[in-house]
């Protein structure tokens, strides 16, 4: 919880937006992608097990920017 408020979330939408916008059927935030790319370095985990672990830890949602705790997960592991 302390590392998703040093990070500036605005200047990565800013600069990530050309990336994810427009891609696919429905656009994901900004946030949640590049939040789930992060744990998903640090960790050392497959596309797969981060969406297991992200349905499983209310910080890592929290972290992603989602308001309530979920079990679905936030997108398929292939995207």
């Amino acid at each position: 919880m302390k590392l998703e408020k040093l990070i500036d979330w605005r200047r990565l939408e800013a600069k990530f937006k050309q990336h994810y916008r427009g891609k696919g059927t429905c656009a994901k935030p900004i946030r949640l992608l590049t939040g789930l790319e992060y744990l998903k370095q640090i960790h050392k985990l497959s596309d797969e097990n981060t969406v297991v672990m992200w349905c499983e830890n209310p910080y890592w949602q929290y972290y992603c920017g989602m308001q309530f705790f979920t079990h679905e997960p936030p997108c398929d592991p292939s995207s």
